[in-house]
């Protein structure tokens, strides 16, 4: 049985960490723009691999490969050097480059669109975002007010963690549906609307909603020595200009699983590929 040529792509924590785990299996992995030994800062004339796994994000931005500080790569040069036949997963692939890996004969494998990945993902998420406002806060989460914006998987993960807590918070959603499941469940909630109303009274803000929430004007009404926390991705959905103006401390904490647990996440993303039948020998 020949076992499939795997290759490493780019990435951070996590990425090297899965590339450790393909290796104790017994396999020879090639590694590319990686922060582990052995990798190579050039790409070869032709990837001859059977499987490219890529990061997640793949790209910072497009078409820049998400990879190592100091590191440059295209991600559709990666894909033109690529072997009709081969499989390239990665996550949040921008859709036009999956078309044009198709174009090429290459099969695109989006781990992080899987639910597997985006529930897990979103637990230690929530565990990371924790650790965040320990670090930063000056009030225990037992004694702190905490505020999510967001009722999606992040925001439940977080419901689900911060009542490990004995937590006084609140989530805020739009969706009358989700309203109810919140006071369901036991929680506390407004709508996302009103937050301008409420927000005065919060010791930590959490935003999971990918939009422009916490504007000028309801910044303006949080306390100054409050902390937000901000998990949706680039840009966030917090205007940290004026935050900044105004004394607020805001962090706008991108790619947790990656920075504080990348053994966890790693596993994740290796079990999904595991499943697909993706690092099986031929």
């Amino acid at each position: 049985m020949l076992k499939k040529k795997i290759g490493f792509i780019g990435g951070d924590k996590r990425i090297a960490c899965l590339y450790n785990m393909v290796k104790e299996d017994g396999r020879n992995p090639e590694a590319y723009f990686m922060d582990v030994e052995d990798s190579k800062d050039k790409l070869p004339q032709m990837l001859d691999l059977d499987v490219l796994i890529g990061p997640v994000p793949l790209c910072k931005p497009v078409p820049l490969l998400n990879a190592k500080e100091g590191s440059y790569a295209d991600v559709y040069e990666v894909v033109n050097k690529m072997k009709p036949g081969s499989v390239f997963a990665a996550g949040i692939i921008p859709k036009e480059l999956a078309e044009f890996a198709s174009e090429q004969g290459i099969s695109v494998f989006d781990y992080a669109a899987t639910e597997e990945f985006q529930i897990l993902n979103a637990e230690i998420t929530a565990e990371g975002t924790v650790k965040i406002a320990l670090s930063n806060g000056n009030k225990t989460l037992k004694d702190a007010k905490v505020l999510i914006l967001g009722y999606g998987r992040i925001g439940k993960a977080l419901c689900n963690v911060l009542t490990g807590f004995h937590g006084d918070f609140t989530v805020t959603a739009r969706k009358v549906k989700d309203l109810s499941y919140i006071l369901v469940n036991g929680y506390k909630g407004i709508h996302t609307a009103d937050i301008k109303q409420a927000v005065d009274q919060f010791d930590i803000i959490i935003n999971t909603i990918p939009a422009l929430v916490l504007t000028k004007e309801v910044l303006d009404c949080v306390k100054k020595d409050a902390l937000i926390i901000d998990l949706a991705s680039i840009p966030g959905g917090t205007d940290f200009d004026y935050a900044q103006k105004r004394g607020i401390k805001a962090e706008h904490a991108l790619s947790i699983p990656g920075k504080f647990f990348n053994y966890s996440a790693s596993t994740v993303i290796y079990k999904i590929l595991r499943n697909k039948s993706i690092l099986e020998s031929d």
